[in-house]
């Protein structure tokens, strides 16, 4: 993106035939880098929580349309990736590969689209430049952004759709907005009307992800250079040319405002923004700076990407790594701006790059991780071109010979390199245990270690859970999340004072985590403690309106103390919140039976059996409703079912011994 032209050829010269077809290329390739993530799963990190457990986005009805404009669900305001998400639902209902797909399209999409955006901007950039180079440096620059590593995390997890369709309009914005002026400057026909479509997509891609909303900055950045609308080479920054200019950008700085002002209230709602307290302006600026020099780095040398990358448990900002960050971040700066005139190109990548990591850079922290591949998607289309550029200049700028060669060879042997390794890195997004084995294999982490505790208890290992979250909570002891989980466990174990122990330390870490309180609930219902469960549940609804299992417990908890009235709202919430739940299913299924309606009892139970089919207390329940009805030949097969699930189970047991004596009695 230099200014100067080299020895290319001069513009005019004729097109080659095959160029239509290169952006069809560059997304096919794209989309074959990424191939392996159509096999994978839906994952057990948030893929959860937005999916599985979530029937709000389910359809396309004024409660779900309602929902989709208005949730702010682990902290993001996301209506359209919703929509796009209801719409797979509505062809593949939970069937996580036609949600790769899509992605892998709108990825593959995105590609082609940033291949015609690179080409505006170095026609621009290089007014003199032939189309070879300009061909050449726009699909070098597409191909670096579309299948390089740090792509993966955004194009194979589900959770990250936000990523891919945000990026889609965001490059459909700039291609719009560049595409009012001819490659001389002179505006085209239909200014106005182009605007608007910029406009349009603008806002889908703040409504996609809020992380978009630096585009207005970065399409001043451009005004600058390549466009030459505004600055020095435009006569100046508030000429009545360039206060047009200013003047324009106002519609887009309002959307932006207007989604900053969203998602701050979302995160404050939540509590998901960590305070000052947690982390002061020197912690802030530390990460800031570790966040310009580490993308940078990972970009240049993609080794080693981890799917969580953790803050350590105390952030210590006058140590090296954060000094030399904040030193070697300083020094491209200043390189950058003593370059400025001869290489305006740097310059204008370098301040595009910070200005779109700012919402992730560390300035405003949320979770435990200091860094996250996810978060290169927009920011690093900047060095893409600036690389597409470079390429374009050596192979172009000498005309053919051995140096065109060698950089023709290196380029294409890069490629190859950045798509096995993408190929090999989406393979670690293929299910949850290689996901988090992958992030322990590269270092500690408190978070993988408390997730695959999860994974294990929830496949029925408690044993192999249980020093899991123990490692987590050494690593990190203000970890709610990891006290909450070992408490399940502790509870599975029969342990429920320990338990209980653990979901108040969780509580008082973080005292607004409703699933903490819930599980609360739950212990102390066990330990027969109805009044103080029921309190646990109330304060669990207070803080989280919607938390299913707190309704489902409340419900049966209020039922078995005789208050059905006050229980049956509560039950019929949990279900129509997890249709997809056993134990809300079953609740009401004990509802109905303790009032002597077995056979809504047993449609109840059914339903139950079939969404967890390895639960023993299921198929017990639905025989005791079938024995009721004097069905005890079905009865007695789903007691010894129940019984060969868990050998142990007395009421099983039992249940079985009667149903077999009463079915030879016969």
């Amino acid at each position: 993106m230099t200014q100067r032209a080299g020895g290319s050829p001069r513009r005019g010269a004729s097109h080659s035939p095959w160029r239509p077809l290169l952006p069809l290329g560059i997304a096919l390739v794209a989309m074959v880098v990424f191939l392996p993530g159509l096999d994978g799963a839906f994952l057990e990190w948030d893929d959860r929580t937005n999916f599985l457990q979530n029937p709000h986005y389910r359809g396309f009805g004024l409660a779900q349309l309602r929902w989709m404009a208005t949730t702010g669900l682990m902290g993001h305001w996301i209506p359209l990736t919703w929509f796009s998400l209801a719409v797979d639902w509505s062809l593949w209902g939970l069937e996580p590969f036609g949600y790769h797909l899509t992605s892998l399209i709108l990825h593959g999409t995105a590609a082609a689209l940033f291949y015609f955006v690179a080409r505006r901007l170095l026609a621009r950039a290089q007014p003199r430049a032939g189309d070879p180079t300009v061909t050449l440096g726009a699909g070098v620059a597409a191909l670096f952004f579309a299948i390089h590593p740090l792509r993966v995390e955004s194009v194979a997890w589900i959770t990250e759709r936000r990523d891919v369709l945000s990026g889609l309009f965001f490059l459909a914005t700039t291609l719009v907005y560049l595409g009012r002026w001819t490659a001389d400057g002179t505006l085209r026909p239909r200014g106005r009307l182009r605007y608007a479509v910029s406009l349009i997509f603008f806002a889908a891609a703040v409504l996609s992800k809020s992380m978009t909303v630096t585009l207005p900055a970065v399409l001043v950045i451009l005004d600058v250079y390549p466009l030459r609308r505004l600055g020095p080479a435009a006569g100046g920054w508030l000429t009545p040319r360039a206060r047009a200019v200013w003047l324009e950008k106002i519609p887009y700085l309002l959307l932006s405002a207007a989604t900053i002002a969203v998602t701050f209230a979302i995160h404050r709602g939540n509590e998901n923004l960590a305070t000052m307290d947690q982390y002061g302006l020197v912690d802030r600026l530390a990460l800031c700076a570790n966040s310009l020099v580490f993308y940078l780095w990972k970009t240049l040398v993609p080794i080693g990407l981890s799917p969580m990358y953790e803050l350590p448990a105390t952030l210590e900002p006058w140590r090296w790594p954060f000094v030399g960050a904040a030193v070697l971040a300083l020094a491209i700066t200043a390189a950058t701006l003593a370059r400025a005139r001869r290489w305006p190109a740097l310059l204008a990548a370098w301040i595009a790059y910070g200005i779109m990591l700012i919402p992730v850079s560390g300035l405003f922290q949320n979770g435990f991780q200091f860094a996250a591949d996810r978060y290169t998607y927009l920011p690093c289309l900047p060095w893409a071109l600036l690389a597409g550029a470079g390429v374009a200049q050596v192979v172009t700028g000498g005309g053919p010979g051995r140096r065109a060669r060698t950089a023709i060879a290196v380029t294409g042997f890069a490629f190859v390199v950045l798509g096995t390794l993408s190929w090999r890195q989406t393979h670690v997004w293929h299910d949850t245990e290689s996901l988090w084995l992958r992030v322990l294999a590269i270092g500690p982490s408190s978070v993988a270690h408390s997730n695959l505790g999860l994974l294990f208890a929830r496949a029925g290992d408690t044993r192999a859970a249980i020093p899991h979250y123990q490692a987590a909570l050494a690593l990190r002891p203000t970890y709610a999340e990891a006290w909450n989980n070992l408490a399940l466990t502790q509870v599975e174990e029969g342990d429920l004072p320990g338990a209980e122990k653990s979901l108040a330390e969780a509580i008082r870490l973080k005292p607004r985590y409703a699933t903490a309180w819930s599980n609360l609930g739950m212990v102390r219902a066990r330990q027969g403690q109805a009044g103080e469960a029921i309190t646990a549940y109330r304060e669990a609804l207070r803080l989280s309106p919607g938390h299913a299992d707190a309704h489902g417990n409340l419900g049966a908890t209020l039922d078995a103390e005789g208050r059905g009235d006050e229980a049956f709202p509560h039950l019929r919430e949990a279900a129509r919140l997890r249709p997809d739940s056993a134990e809300a299913q079953g609740n009401l299924g004990t509802y109905y039976a303790r009032r002597g309606d077995f056979a809504a009892a047993t449609a109840y139970y059914v339903e139950a059996v079939r969404l967890r089919p390895q639960s023993p207390e299921a198929h017990n329940n639905l025989g005791l409703a079938l024995a009721q009805q004097g069905r005890m030949d079905a009865a007695a097969a789903h007691f010894q079912e129940a019984v060969r699930l868990r050998p142990g189970y007395r009421d099983a047991q039992s249940n079985l011994a009667r149903a077999q004596t009463l079915l030879r009695s016969r």
